[in-house]
């Protein structure tokens, strides 16, 4: 910043509101108080406007329930059954243990979907659970929170399970001895 007096008797203001990395403002003025005053109104908004540095992580960092929140906070208060489709997906997320949303992938959702229906849970009831968490998923795509939906795909991955992977999941789980067939 300064002002510099020319030969002709011009005052020439040189100047970067917004610092090192802001644009440059040159002018010419034919008085020195016009110049000072016209640094004061350059630099006035510049401060004014001077966004707070806040660290925010990507939203693939947060856990599924710090998702469900703020899915609740932007659109999912506004449904009809709110209260019940906030309480079924925070089930769903205590049940997978509530991962990382960067950590949802093709091997989570078919181990939580072996163990929900070896443990009796209708095929019908885990299709549910797994459809509302891919719905909150593109709700939060919709809003601008997350680039893809990890579940993208869930109708092709729940049409593959079935009995066998069931299991084919509780003997590599240890539950029962292989090539028993009970």
């Amino acid at each position: 910043m300064s002002i510099k007096k020319r030969p002709d008797g011009k005052w020439l203001v040189d100047i970067r509101p917004d610092g090192r990395n802001g644009k440059r403002v040159r002018r010419l003025f034919l008085l020195k108080r016009e110049a000072e005053n016209f640094i004061r109104y350059t630099k006035w908004p510049a401060k004014k406007t001077k966004p707070t540095i806040t660290i925010k992580l990507a939203f693939e960092c947060y856990t599924l329930h710090e998702a469900c929140e703020i899915w609740w906070r932007l659109v999912g208060h506004t449904k009809i059954n709110a209260e019940t489709e906030k309480r079924q997906l925070e089930k769903t997320i205590r049940q997978m243990r509530n991962p990382y949303i960067r950590d949802v992938n093709y091997e989570i959702l078919t181990v939580f979907i072996a163990s929900r229906l070896h443990a009796g849970n209708k095929y019908i009831s885990v299709r549910r659970d797994i459809y509302r968490l891919s719905g909150m998923f593109t709700e939060l795509v919709k809003e601008g929170k997350l680039d893809t939906n990890p579940l993208n795909k869930v109708g092709v991955l729940i049409k593959q399970v079935s009995e066998s992977v069931v299991l084919d999941w509780a003997e590599n789980a240890g539950l029962k001895p292989k090539g028993s067939g009970k």
